[in-house]
């Protein structure tokens, strides 16, 4: 990779953040459905109700997010402040999450607790997240390789806590109800997962004091609200396209991994065998991710995300032919992770470069708003890709403890490979026909607002307010 002009140790606190947010989401991922049917004993159906009514809080807070950040301000900095605060919300969002419930707990209760604690990890993450990735471009500016090197250390992280989760969890989870309850144990896991997140928020916060000072009242003239937004996202069809695109492709990602722990439980019957077969696939997306983004560098972010998602939509289907032979599964599995770093090695630079031909095109910063937008697909993935697995699930007859025959396994199997790929599929070819951004246009946009800025350098210092003790 090029070199840049952020120091290693900058670009490293930075992307370690993805690696302390990626622990306690891939727990969410991977084991609250089977978390809350198996083991807090919450009917399938109800399941999938609570975490839509949950993920439709989500969904709108998350969708406020950008413009509450641009408008809200605290004393220790813009975007600093929210990560700050965040972290202990999602603290307690995952305790809640994984509230340790007994057998004679009220199953109101229960839901109540799932809901209420759903939604405030998740807006937490929303807090944290999109004012990490508006950080992104001020500690990069208009160096293209830095934004690039910040995504890509970020990714490999995001991959080495995977193959923690994947490689820790089953077995944690294991031991520790040989010594307590089977929810207490996931409870336990959850908080050890969240301890890495409350000190790399206040790492970020460390190296991004110079460009986001606190104690400083910025100017609201610019601030871009809601509805700002909404014809933000109408007028500038790649934003448009991206979260339709993304959004597809994270559904198709959340129904396969939303019901996969019900694979290894009732179709392969070793609920051990799914830490193995994970951390055989994240080992090789650490690597993968090390070299592969490269590739994604050189095809660009356009072809990178038609070519990656293609070939992964097509393995997807594919892996229906595997049926229990899990270690065939483990291997198209790995070849499909490495498709996959074409185009997500990017991360948020998708959004950032509309959010730049917003800015060059229109005069109005959306750059902020673009980067919380990010978050959006992967909510509308858990909200609907979710929802699409659970509801099939309850709508095939699933019970807790059942024998999973023949028939009931390919219909499964349909909904966990086949689904997910064919809308893998269809997102790369509206994607290939809709999207016609390039790099090349990307960087002269963010080169020219950058010059912009710093033109406009001599204007007016913002007003400067008492700089508060930090959270």
């Amino acid at each position: 990779m090029n070199k840049t002009k952020l120091s290693q140790g900058k670009i490293t606190a930075y992307g370690f953040l993805l690696f302390t947010t990626s622990l306690p989401a891939m727990l969410q991922m991977m084991y609250i459905n089977v978390f809350m049917t198996d083991y807090a004993m919450i009917p399938a159906g109800v399941v999938a109700t609570t975490l839509v009514i949950a993920r439709i809080i989500d969904f709108i807070f998350g969708v406020l997010t950008g413009p509450m950040i641009e408008k809200i301000h605290f004393p220790w900095g813009k975007y600093r402040s929210w990560l700050l605060l965040g972290r202990w919300l999602a603290l307690v969002g995952i305790v809640m999450e994984f509230f340790p419930s007994a057998k004679n707990t009220p199953l109101a209760l229960k839901i109540l607790v799932a809901i209420i604690g759903y939604c405030f990890h998740n807006i937490a993450m929303s807090i944290i997240t999109g004012p990490y990735y508006a950080l992104g471009p001020l500690l990069a500016g208009d160096d293209m390789n830095a934004r690039m090197a910040l995504s890509a250390r970020g990714v490999l992280f995001m991959n080495a806590a995977m193959l923690v989760v994947s490689a820790i969890t089953v077995p944690f989870v294991t031991y520790m109800q040989t010594v307590t309850t089977p929810t207490m144990a996931y409870m336990v896991c959850a908080v050890i997962y969240m301890i890495p997140l409350i000190i790399s928020c206040q790492l970020v916060n460390n190296i991004s004091r110079e460009v986001d000072p606190g104690g400083v009242r910025h100017a609201s003239g610019n601030a871009v609200g809601i509805k700002d937004m909404v014809m933000a996202i109408g007028q500038n069809k790649y934003l448009l396209i991206l979260i339709i695109v993304q959004g597809m492709t994270n559904i198709a990602g959340q129904i396969g991994s939303g019901i996969g722990s019900y694979y290894w439980l009732y179709v392969v019957g070793n609920f051990l065998l799914m830490s193995v077969s994970s951390t055989i696939g994240m080992v090789f997306s650490l690597i993968f991710s090390s070299f592969a983004p490269k590739i994604g560098q050189k095809l660009g972010k356009r072809k990178g995300m038609i070519i990656g998602l293609l070939l992964m939509g097509a393995i997807t289907c594919i892996k229906i032919i595997t049926r229990e032979h899990w270690v065939t599964l483990t291997v198209l599995n790995v070849v499909g992770s490495f498709f996959g770093f074409f185009y997500s090695g990017f991360g948020a630079n998708y959004f950032i470069d509309a959010g730049e031909a917003h800015l060059y095109k229109t005069g109005k910063d959306l750059r902020a708003v673009a980067a919380a937008l990010y978050g959006i697909p992967i909510k509308l993935g858990f909200l609907f890709g979710g929802a699409i697995g659970m509801y099939a699930l309850a709508g095939m007859g699933y019970q807790a403890g059942m024998v999973f025959d023949y028939a009931f396994t390919t219909k499964f199997l349909v909904v966990m490979h086949v689904i997910p790929g064919v809308i893998m599929i269809a997102a790369a070819l509206i994607f290939a026909f809709a999207y016609d951004l390039t790099d090349e246009k990307a960087a002269e946009y963010a080169r020219a607002n950058y010059e912009r800025m710093m033109a406009a350098g001599g204007a007016p210092a913002p007003e400067q307010v008492e700089e508060k003790p930090e959270a």
